[in-house]
């Protein structure tokens, strides 16, 4: 219900004015068959002041959110992915309910928009000419200026941070497809010699060798790292739409270590 300020009428955004929002710009309908997103915990009608965004909804991360005040969490990955055939006490789906904590997840319609995640990696690791591929709105492409394989992949490594997995042979790269997160599996959806590299957060060992027999430079350089750079963007497209509500990035860390 609207609230007297002084003499202005003060007027609070709900979840539901989130969403929509969300959906307008990230439509929901283009998810993949398999995904699952939207208003995933909470009512449509309550009120927002404060929303969290997050890569992952984990129990730290519904701790923070609680701590924080916030009364919506928004996610990439879904906080339900599967069915739930229980409800167990200290799990991030029991103890966003207790706190009345919202969440909206967005996930694949998010990959593969416009300013979506793809799009932000390519952005991310200084490519030029970003177009998406005619093969799949999640793949991405543009050029740098040519180098080799090697400094390729230092440079992903200073741009993104972690670790990053690339293919042992040679090869001059100037043309480049990116596909965030598990982007393996939509290897094979790309012409052989499309791109001279790829760079993507997930692959297999067999992609690295469908690459090479194709000719093309495969580099992975981690979910995690490809993926958590959405946030800036969310923050920025989120605030510009709902100036009053209060903006907070999560504090999670990457649940996969390596030396």
């Amino acid at each position: 219900m609207p609230s007297l300020v002084g003499s202005e009428m003060c007027i609070r955004d709900r979840i539901k004015e989130v969403l929509e929002y969300l959906n307008e710009i990230y439509p929901f309908d283009t998810k993949e068959p398999w995904d699952n997103c939207g208003l995933l915990v909470g009512g449509e009608d309550n009120m927002v002041e404060k929303i969290m965004l997050t890569l992952d909804v984990t129990k730290e991360v519904v701790e923070q959110a609680e701590d924080a005040g916030a009364d919506l969490i928004v996610s990439h990955h879904p906080v339900i992915f599967h069915p739930i055939k229980s409800l167990k006490a200290g799990t991030a789906v029991f103890n966003l309910a207790c706190a009345d904590i919202g969440v909206i997840s967005v996930h694949t319609p998010l990959d593969g928009a416009n300013g979506g995640v793809s799009e932000q990696l390519a952005k991310t690791i200084g490519l030029k000419n970003i177009a998406h591929s005619e093969f799949s709105p999640m793949i991405v492409t543009g050029e740098i200026a040519e180098t080799d394989v090697k400094k390729f992949a230092k440079k992903l490594k200073s741009a993104l941070g972690g670790s990053v997995q690339y293919s042992a042979f040679e090869r001059e790269i100037k043309t480049v497809a990116v596909c965030s997160g598990a982007g393996g599996s939509l290897l094979m959806e790309l012409p052989a010699g499309y791109a001279d590299a790829y760079v993507t957060g997930e692959a297999a060992h067999h992609n690295f060798i469908d690459c090479e027999e194709q000719g093309t430079a495969l580099f992975v350089c981690g979910h995690f790292e490809t993926e958590n750079i959405i946030l800036d963007e969310l923050e920025k497209v989120l605030s510009e739409k709902f100036p009053d509500i209060e903006i907070e990035k999560s504090q999670q860390k990457n649940p996969r270590l390596s030396i």
